[in-house]
């Protein structure tokens, strides 16, 4: 079997998604008292290091975006137990079919979504807890927080205009009252 270089490196790249995946399905948190304590003082606004959430005994995901790294993910993910593939949404209906069809003979049977509003209405589903932003990478900014202020957990590509628009306060954690002796 050839394997093509463009190919190892989305395997390798989605991989490493996998594994911190698993973290959010078996609820695998590392939490050493040396690499919590920071060697020198610094400053430093806010960042995700250490946040946690209950575990997600099933990850319900949702994919916009179908063109070329949405497939991958499909792909990637699919045989992943605790894994299940809700909604999939593209602009172009072929699209959609196409990554739905990469689904067939296992347990996924995702909802399709397509046109300029389907991404809003799998944003929007109850039942997707995690929504994966593959559109170029303009559009993540807006998805994102979409998908956040509708309760969605994102995995997107970072990008410096979220931080500056304000919505970077839409990751902070709510604040948890202090422990009472």
């Amino acid at each position: 079997m050839e394997i093509h270089r463009r190919e190892f490196v989305a395997g390798a790249g989605l991989a490493g998604l996998g594994v911190a995946a698993s973290g959010l399905v078996s609820g695998c948190q590392s939490h050493s008292p040396a690499a919590a304590a920071p060697t020198a003082p610094r400053t430093q606004r806010f960042n995700m290091s250490g946040f946690a959430v209950d575990p997600i005994p099933t990850v319900r995901v949702g994919i916009i975006g179908l063109g070329q790294r949405g497939p991958s993910y499909i792909r990637h993910m699919r045989y992943i137990e605790g894994v299940q593939f809700k909604a999939l949404c593209d602009l172009r209906p072929e699209k959609a079919q196409a990554a739905k069809a990469m689904l067939r003979n296992t347990a996924h049977d995702p909802e399709l979504y397509t046109g300029e509003e389907g991404w809003k209405k799998l944003c929007q589903r109850e039942d997707v807890d995690l929504v994966i932003v593959t559109t170029p990478y303009t559009m993540h900014t807006e998805m994102a927080v979409y998908a956040m202020k509708h309760g969605r957990h994102v995995a997107a590509a970072a990008r410096r205009d979220f931080a500056r628009s304000g919505y970077g306060e839409l990751v902070k954690p709510p604040r948890r009252p202090a422990a009472t002796a």
